[in-house]
């Protein structure tokens, strides 16, 4: 598709909106003609190497179409609705670099980022029912650089380009995934990589690509949710149960196949120790933890990971008090 310039004969779209066939015609041109530009309005990265797209070299890619929408942290349900747009993965065929240890960067035109894991850019992400916005859990989406809505063309307040997650069984996803107004996709090594230390009955520690396989490895027990009141908005924390951790460090050797924590000793009664980068420590008592998927390590905030003042890992449950949920966990051990 070519851009072109088009001079309106007023006088003629007055006469054809007049019939049903002519209001058909007019707004089909209307839409083409929002769409059909020779701009820049996307720009892919990778190392020294960039590509740019117009809208007309968009739409002439593969797209697909399906149902998205997405729940804000005010527990607002936006949609679901029918988005059409090129998907990601398809995107990124065009450039080499992309890798599973890979972050993607998406910048909006406000200069606004918003990282995506591989998780995230193959679609495994936190699903909410489009009705009553209930957690369903880790759920397959299709993650796509939209440009029409509803058979539109994206608002300007949200457009001409945004991500959108699509479901085939309509469920929402978080709306923080869901960037808007973006302009750039640079593929970036993990910059941001971390360890936490473990140091029980044996030595070990967790970054945050195990942690985040765990969480997507389908066993039901390795991931968790809480969701944690912040004036107007709720923040729904993800991660894995902070048993399943100790069950790395325990002694149990029964761990080939899932996680296996160490009964026996938790029985006889150990304290589990967490220290933050603020020098701050919380102690639990295993019987407490036992088990308990109320008290997680949580890797992620609205399905993004942690911000600066949280990450990397945060430990937040229901029966916990505000003053035990510290945030910036570097180390945790077994004290006997």
């Amino acid at each position: 598709m070519v851009a072109k310039k088009t001079i309106i004969n007023f006088s003629l779209i007055s006469l054809l909106v007049v019939t049903g066939t002519g209001i058909g015609i007019y707004f089909g041109f209307f839409y083409e003609s929002e769409l059909d530009t020779d701009n820049v309005i996307l720009s892919l990265v990778s190392n020294n190497v960039k590509i740019n797209y117009t809208m007309a070299d968009l739409i002439a890619l593969p797209s697909i179409s399906g149902i998205g929408g997405y729940k804000k942290t005010t527990v607002t349900i936006v949609g679901p609705s029918t988005y059409k747009g090129v998907p990601i993965l398809s995107l990124l065929d065009d450039i080499v670099g992309m890798l599973p240890t890979s972050d993607l960067i998406i910048s909006a035109t406000d200069g606004y980022t918003v990282s995506y894991s591989n998780s995230m850019i193959i679609g495994q992400v936190t699903a909410y029912d489009n009705k009553t916005g209930a957690n369903l859990g880790i759920n397959e989406f299709q993650m796509i650089v939209a440009y029409e809505q509803d058979g539109k063309a994206l608002a300007t307040d949200i457009g001409p380009l945004r991500i959108a997650y699509l479901s085939d069984e309509g469920h929402l996803s978080d709306g923080s995934l869901w960037a808007k107004k973006i302009q750039d996709i640079e593929i970036k090594s993990v910059t941001e990589s971390w360890i936490v230390y473990l140091y029980g009955i044996t030595n070990d520690s967790v970054n945050r690509p195990f942690v985040e396989s765990v969480m997507v490895s389908g066993e039901a027990h390795n991931i968790a949710f809480y969701e944690m009141p912040n004036g107007t908005r709720t923040e729904s924390y993800a991660g894995i149960p902070l048993w399943t951790i100790i069950s790395i460090i325990d002694g149990e050797l029964d761990n080939s196949t899932s996680y296996t924590f160490n009964e026996s000793l938790a029985q006889n009664g150990y304290d589990i120790i967490l220290k933050n980068s603020d020098e701050e420590i919380i102690t639990l008592n295993s019987s407490f933890i036992s088990h308990n998927d109320n008290i997680l390590l949580a890797v992620k905030k609205n399905s993004l990971f942690l911000p600066l003042n949280e990450a990397p890992l945060r430990l937040v449950g229901d029966v916990l008090n505000n003053l035990q949920m510290i945030g910036k966990i570097v180390e945790i051990w077994i004290d006997f």
